[in-house]
């Protein structure tokens, strides 16, 4: 999908995982390619998750995001894109992140994402050498264990 004025695009493909899976993936290809490492951890380790999207920039790399400005339409376009594409009976369902992405980029997204809903973020492990090596990492919004004090008699 491009953006006509600033001239952004994903390129984006749909594939379907599991029949009975209710959730989404996105596998986000900024730095590199890694679709194949998502639909490897899908397939083994998220039994909810019926579809992965792969967005990816047309050509992956470490120069695909010129710089601030540039990362802040890419993250624009990206929320788009995934509105889009959700469907109807995925919203409120956990979204799973899969990124090959700067840090810096991921932070602009989550600073413009916060109404997508709850989602669990994917790290790789790259120590491992194995393809499909994720962990999950984060899962957003945070859920406290700790005891909520405002409301309680001291």
């Amino acid at each position: 999908q491009t953006d006509p004025i600033s001239g952004i695009n994903w390129q984006s493909e749909l594939l379907q995982i599991s029949r009975s899976g209710h959730e989404l993936a996105f596998a986000v290809s900024v730095t590199y390619d890694i679709l194949n490492d998502t639909v490897k951890y899908v397939k083994h380790n998220l039994p909810d998750v019926g579809r992965v999207l792969h967005l990816r920039q047309p050509t992956p790399g470490v120069n695909s995001i010129r710089d601030g400005s540039h990362a802040f339409c890419l993250a624009q376009n990206l929320i788009s894109t995934i509105r889009s594409k959700r469907k109807e009976a995925e919203s409120g369902l956990n979204l799973h992140f899969f990124w090959a992405a700067p840090n810096a980029f991921m932070f602009v997204f989550g600073q413009i994402a916060r109404n997508l809903g709850p989602c669990i973020l994917y790290e790789h492990d790259f120590e491992s050498g194995r393809q499909g090596a994720y962990q999950q990492s984060l899962r957003l919004p945070f859920i406290s264990s700790a005891p909520d004090l405002k409301n309680k008699e001291v």
